[in-house]
């Protein structure tokens, strides 16, 4: 290991951190498994809807143990078992550690956890570039410096610290998403609380007597034929500041613009229709050039761009959708959708609400983003001793 060794550390190899414990278990017929998830993300049980072979020899992991993946030690397959996994099992491809009294776990698995260290001894694993390994002897091999164990145990207490931080902010946007999911289909089909008393019952449901229910095709002007896609090669060559949008968003930036408006963009293809793992529906304004993956609407005037994509976002369009393999929403279909169509005022009330609630979430997420770029300064500069935290030698951090 190159370097030099921060003042009080001594350079050391994790055979003297780790020993491999190989205790006998069952076989892939009776063994209950865990596994390990990629980068750092913990050890979880494994359910097997098929059981594994009689053949199989199996190991008891023990709470508190470190454990990894050998086919994973690239992605990061690291964690300490957890109590409640205590006795489950793992085949050789899982290797399970006692933790030596020379280290504290919580440090361990921040060291072993950072890509510079599984990333950096990449050239130690064996195999294929799909399938390379790296064994438990030579794991046990790879070099680290050592800091005391209490100065351990301070930069553990420092990171948790900030890992708490991080897991409250998530908690708190999952919370906001939670009560906008539980608030969205209410808003959009019965109005601000307290200002209906009276509904009909129409093709989407119930709505507010005064309420009305429209095709997009009706309030929204298709500006499709405008569109224009540009090829990636091209593209590279007109690099500029104006967002080129396709299915789900901005992909690239070019120097030119199709359109200069406020427009409302629904995707038009891929498996995202179906799955939603990002938006389809969204709100763009001011200079833009939009490719054909993406349909392109203005507002006739009776309905707010925000409100129907809050409507659309809301809704499966699994039924207007064509194509297994390849997802698609042509646009005589999307033309089709039906959607509530409320007083413009009672509309802009409706988004305000949610746009208040997309403002905590995106509040929410900056703060996590400051705080995950903190914790990896923090963990490059205390792990490697380019900063030092100061400490008790009686075994007290302060």
């Amino acid at each position: 290991m190159s370097g030099e060794v921060p003042q009080g550390w001594t350079l050391t190899r994790l055979r003297g951190l780790l020993a491999e414990s190989e205790e006998p278990g069952s076989t892939g017929l009776t063994a209950d498994k865990l596994t390990v998830k990629l980068y750092g993300k913990g050890v979880l049980a494994k359910h097997d809807r098929v059981p594994g072979s009689v053949n199989t020899r199996y190991f008891r992991r023990r709470s508190g143990q470190f454990i990894y993946s050998r086919l994973d030690f690239l992605n990061g397959a690291f964690g300490i078992i957890p109590p409640e996994l205590d006795g489950r099992e793992s085949t050789a491809d899982l290797p399970a550690f006692d933790i030596l009294p020379t280290a504290d776990p919580a440090w361990l698995l921040y060291f072993v956890s950072r890509p510079d260290f599984y990333e950096r001894h990449g050239s130690a694993a064996i195999g294929s570039r799909k399938a390379r390994r790296i064994s438990p002897d030579e794991l046990l091999a790879l070099e680290l410096f050592l800091p005391p164990l209490p100065e351990q145990r301070k930069i553990a207490a420092i990171l948790s610290s900030v890992d708490e931080a991080i897991q409250a902010t998530r908690r708190v946007i999952d919370q906001t998403r939670r009560v906008k999911e539980g608030l969205l289909q209410d808003l959009l089909t019965r109005g601000l609380p307290g200002h209906h008393t009276r509904f009909k019952m129409t093709e989407i449901g119930e709505i507010p007597e005064g309420w009305e229910v429209r095709s997009l095709g009706q309030v929204l002007e298709s500006l499709d034929h405008l569109r224009v896609p540009v090829k990636s090669t091209d593209r590279a060559e007109t690099k500029g500041t104006v967002p080129y949008y396709g299915a789900s968003g901005i992909i690239d930036w070019v120097n030119e613009s199709l359109f200069n408006e406020t427009l409302l963009l629904l995707g038009e293809d891929g498996a995202n229709l179906l799955t939603r793992s990002s938006p389809i529906a969204f709100v763009i304004s001011g200079p833009a050039w939009v490719n054909n993956h993406a349909h392109v609407y203005r507002s006739k005037g009776r309905v707010m761009l925000d409100f129907a994509a809050h409507w659309i976002e809301s809704q499966s369009l699994e039924p207007w959708v064509t194509g297994s393999a390849q997802p698609k929403l042509n646009g005589k279909a999307a033309a089709r959708i039906p959607m509530p169509v409320p007083p413009l005022l009672e509309q802009k009330g409706v988004c305000d609400v949610i746009s208040g609630l997309d403002g905590n979430i995106e509040c929410e997420g900056e703060k996590r983003r400051s705080l995950d770029a903190i914790k990896s300064g923090l963990l490059q500069d205390l792990l490697t001793g380019k900063v030092r935290v100061t400490f008790d030698k009686r075994n007290r951090s302060v």
